[in-house]
């Protein structure tokens, strides 16, 4: 019998359904591969998490069939889960900013283009070092998960890869 997600329905909301033809998303995960070491990445599908001394930041890539509204709503609610999970494990919870990640201009939405990934990410010292160390220790050690985990997905091109645990945020 042919595997499928079918005869595994537990699966079956695992799996990262979004086209790994989105340009926002191949330009996001380039901008982040330029990140000094120093700087945490955490993905979850295409979003991403950013930790460093300029902040916490989740990164949406806006895809190919979503409206701008539907992004930003996006965007929001896991930026506040995101802030709500870090409370769990840390004393003091640095303020999640978040942005629609998108190289098309002709958007009505604030967005953020790939190119100012890094500048945005790195500017500023919103986070002192020991609480970024720690903050990367809990991701490292996936008490973020199932929201988020560690590093970019193992493959570039692979953006299909089964999230362990994925659920809606809802």
């Amino acid at each position: 019998m042919e595997p499928s997600l079918r005869n595994r329905p537990h699966e079956a909301d695992r799996i990262c359904v979004s086209s790994p033809s989105a340009p926002s998303a191949r330009a996001l995960d380039q901008a982040l591969s330029r990140l000094p070491t120093g700087v945490g990445i955490a993905h979850r599908g295409w979003d991403r998490l950013i930790t460093g001394t300029g902040g916490a930041f989740v990164l949406h890539p806006l895809e190919p069939h979503e409206t701008p509204r539907l992004a930003v709503e996006h965007a929001h609610r896991l930026a506040e889960a995101t802030r709500h999970r870090i409370a769990q494990h840390l004393a003091w919870v640095p303020f999640v900013d978040w942005f629609v990640v998108d190289d098309e201009p002709d958007h009505v939405i604030p967005v953020l283009p790939s190119t100012m990934v890094e500048t945005t990410v790195l500017e500023g010292h919103a986070i002192s070092e020991s609480v970024v160390d720690e903050l990367h220790r809990h991701i490292a050690m996936g008490r973020l998960t199932p929201l988020w985990h560690d590093g970019l997905p193992v493959t570039d091109n692979d953006m299909a890869e089964v999230m362990t645990h994925m659920r809606p945020l809802g």
